[in-house]
């Protein structure tokens, strides 16, 4: 073997590594290659191992079908079953060597019902016919159910974290106030903690009920998608009303109140770039200096939709308008949560504004079809759902809450990851998609696979080759 140096990316920063230099050619097709970096050299970036080097060209060759790499023992080999079986302990070895703790949630949805009509809604898609509010017959079977699921996990599994969340619909309205009410007393009783995803509409209406129970509100998280005059345009109400005022009215409400206020900002083409005029409006109500408030930045998506929606952004173009806004890629207030197949890569590069994929399990698209979180969302006929986007779409459902378990999701279409597919491990994204959205694999096919290779390709032009081409320029960032 001949040892040579080549540069990697480690915690940020380019340091020189060792490498062995072999008299064979391995197959290489898998590996992601960016030619236009460093005269003489190629980026080399393994998804599967989430390495990112920069190698002398004389070590990649390419011939009619293969791309070849002659440096051993250092990426991934989907093509062997030697390597294969590296990949898959590789995978196993995080539920056992330094495993995250499990969360297991329980989110009720009172109902379907919403008093805003927004314009990019997802169920708005589904057709749902049922809005009424669960009754309390459906509900104390749920709790009932909820009940003994919580007393299971904490004598077989106490170490995992058991939080209850409220979603929709929308939880926070007037017809569902009761309900509300009787799943908090039923938090503080079991002990656990609860989030509220909201619109926010009518959250200032509910006050004096939602402060009784500040001791087991964990967060309450809405959305504001602009400065007003854009919000007001894809965040009305049923009456074609603008939603602006009374959610920033209560905004400042619950921050006052203490309670921790995450403001959600759902990205997209006729958003983007107004982003810095609603940043100036977070400084001007001074929200940003309060210790329990946040705001993140995420995305308008079309998972379950045939076609992808002309609005959709990708995610470099988003992150690209932040970076302008926050050129030093930092923010003590401001959270990505818009990040996906290039989280890992953003993360690597110092970009990822703190962006949290704690329930993700390497080789999983996303939390929902990681084993690290359990659980389900339930509906008014005690429907259960796996994940936010299936929610409200029999066709998604696990099942009757009387019949599932807070397991249930392993035995259904949502436990997938890379090896669910043969493709996925030989593509030169695999390690950073693994197989993609459940939802939007099943809706679209192959042209899913295709979207994700553009929006990809499309942040290592926007993204990647910049924040690149400035740490190498750097000698701070490039270390021996």
């Amino acid at each position: 073997m001949i040892l040579q140096n080549v540069l990697t990316m480690y915690k940020k920063k380019f340091k020189s590594e060792t490498i062995e230099i072999s008299s064979k050619w391995q197959r290489a097709d898998h590996l992601y290659y960016i030619n236009d970096i460093i005269k003489n050299n190629t980026v080399v970036i393994d998804s599967l191992f989430n390495i990112l080097d920069i190698v002398n060209n004389s070590h990649i060759k390419t011939n009619n079908k293969n791309t070849m790499i002659n440096i051993a023992n250092r990426y991934s080999d989907p093509f062997s079953s030697e390597g294969r079986k590296t990949i898959e302990e590789k995978y196993k070895a995080q539920f056992v060597d330094k495993p995250k703790r499990k969360v297991c949630y329980f989110s009720l949805c009172p109902s379907f019902s919403c008093n805003l009509a927004c314009t990019y809604c997802f169920e708005e898609d589904y057709n749902i016919k049922h809005k009424k509010v669960i009754n309390r017959e459906n509900l104390k079977i749920a709790l009932e159910k909820i009940k003994i699921e919580i007393l299971r996990i904490r004598e077989k599994e106490p170490e995992t974290d058991i939080k209850l969340e409220l979603f929709g619909g929308e939880p926070i309205q007037r017809s569902n106030i009761s309900i509300v009410e009787i799943y908090l007393n039923f938090a503080r009783e079991q002990k656990c903690s609860v989030s509220i995803v909201t619109n926010g509409y009518e959250l200032r209406d509910h006050v004096l009920t939602l402060i009784k129970y500040r001791d087991v509100i964990s967060q309450i998280s809405l959305t504001l998608d602009g400065p007003e005059n854009i919000h007001n345009s894809m965040r009305v109400t049923q009456n074609n009303k603008g939603s602006f005022e009374k959610i920033t009215e209560a905004i400042d409400l619950y921050l006052r109140l203490k309670i921790n206020v995450s403001v959600a900002t759902n990205v997209c083409r006729e958003n983007i770039n107004s982003l810095k005029d609603l940043f100036e409006f977070y400084y001007k109500k001074n929200w940003i200096n309060y210790p329990n408030f946040t705001a993140y930045i995420g995305q308008v998506a079309s998972r379950t939709s045939k076609k992808i929606k002309s609005n959709v952004l990708y995610e470099g173009e988003i992150l690209e308008k932040i970076l302008k806004i926050f050129p030093d890629k930092k923010s003590k207030w401001l959270k990505a949560s818009f990040l996906k197949i290039t989280e890992q890569i953003a993360s690597s590069l110092g970009v990822s504004f703190g962006q949290n994929e704690y329930g993700k399990a390497k080789y999983h698209y996303c939390w929902s079809s990681s084993p690290i979180y359990c659980g389900y969302y339930f509906g008014p006929n005690l429907e259960t759902y796996r994940c936010v986007v299936s929610v409200g779409n029999q066709k998604y459902s696990l099942g009757d809450i009387r019949n599932v378990n807070y397991k249930s999701f392993s035995s259904s279409i949502f436990n997938r990851n890379i090896f669910s597919n043969k493709d996925c491990l030989t593509c030169n994204i695999g390690g950073f998609c693994s197989g993609g959205c459940v939802l939007e694999r099943l809706c679209r096919g192959k042209q899913m696979c295709q979207y994700e290779h553009n929006c990809f390709e499309d942040f290592v032009n926007r993204i990647v080759k910049s924040q690149l081409k400035n740490l190498l320029s750097n000698k701070e960032f490039v270390t021996k």
